[in-house]
């Protein structure tokens, strides 16, 4: 696992600009279960357990977190998280990334945890060449 510690939203909104660079990916917006959103920037929310992804977060109390269905991570998804940042960090719990056709998740950001992670820690030298503040070893607390 890749520990990519980034506490400012604009460093993980860099951090999914970067895995634009490296391939085709789709992604699964998670909302924290408290939100109250049906859409989020445009985008239908879904609740329930059929799910096309694996969820990074889990919830205590049988909570289940509404999300957005799986589709293409693309320049212009990115654009509108970026420009809807106040809803974003108020009711967004992770960003997950998947690659197509796979129902585990390849990598995340979890903007209240301002952590990013990532599965595959042969990526580890490519993200810290791209300056994200990336380790193997999981912070202190983590």
């Amino acid at each position: 696992m890749i520990y990519v510690e980034e506490k400012w939203f604009s460093k993980q909104i860099d951090f999914l600009r970067h895995l634009l660079k490296e391939g085709e990916f789709e992604v699964i917006i998670w909302m924290y279960p408290e939100s109250k959103f049906s859409h989020l920037f445009g985008l239908n929310l879904e609740h329930g357990t059929d799910i096309s992804g694996k969820s990074v977060t889990t919830y205590g109390n049988g909570k289940i977190a509404s999300r957005t269905a799986r589709q293409p991570l693309t320049k212009e998804l990115i654009d509108l998280a970026e420009n809807h940042r106040r809803n974003v960090s108020r009711n967004v719990d992770s960003f997950v990334i998947y690659k197509p056709d796979e129902f585990d998740w390849l990598a995340c950001t979890v903007g209240h945890e301002g952590m990013c992670l990532v599965q595959d820690e042969s990526r580890l030298s490519n993200l810290i060449n791209a300056g994200f503040n990336a380790s193997s070893e999981a912070p202190d607390g983590w």
